[in-house]
């Protein structure tokens, strides 16, 4: 009798993982879908159309700052403004207190592109999500996914400050 119970256990719980890494699959495939609509209507990677909307809503920003309000490494940032920058869509300002910093503007042809495309701020239908889950929820889904990755063999944290779009593509930043 044991027997079969745990059979129906493992069962009931392969049935279980099964509904779950099809969640992922969907959060995976709408972030995909996102971002490559994003980049028909601008021409622009994900990574690059988000940092545009963030220069867009904090005009002076630092590559410092953006890389800490988009969670990337500094250096992706930087890559990222540059790019824009050979697209004559962001400019660079020296900072007037000190002159080793850059203040980040939109060009007229960015302010252009801006207005015509709606460009999330937040990056991505993602990242606006887990800004709406209740505060208790996301705490909580942070915890699980934590474990969840605690149990994976393969488990690469450097990823935390890679731009997800860059795992959909390799022309990213």
């Amino acid at each position: 009798m044991p027997k079969n119970k745990n059979s129906q256990n493992d069962g009931d719980r392969h049935a279980e993982m099964l509904e779950t890494l099809k969640l992922f699959r969907v959060i995976f495939a709408s972030a995909k879908r996102q971002y490559e609509t994003i980049k028909q209507a601008t021409g622009l990677a994900g990574a690059q159309a988000w940092t545009l909307a963030e220069i867009r809503e904090k005009p002076g920003t630092t590559v410092g700052e953006l890389a800490k309000k988009m969670a990337v490494h500094r250096a992706s940032a930087s890559e990222l403004v540059a790019r824009l920058a050979e697209k004559q869509l962001v400019s660079t300002c020296p900072d007037g207190r000190d002159k080793r910093r850059v203040r980040l503007e939109l060009t007229a042809k960015g302010s252009e592109l801006c207005s015509m495309v709606s460009i999330p701020t937040a990056g991505s239908s993602l990242q606006e999500a887990l800004m709406n889950v209740p505060a208790p929820t996301l705490r909580a889904l942070r915890r699980h996914l934590t474990m969840l990755l605690n149990a994976m063999e393969h488990a690469d944290p450097r990823a935390q400050l890679t731009p997800i779009v860059s795992f959909f593509r390799d022309d990213e930043p």
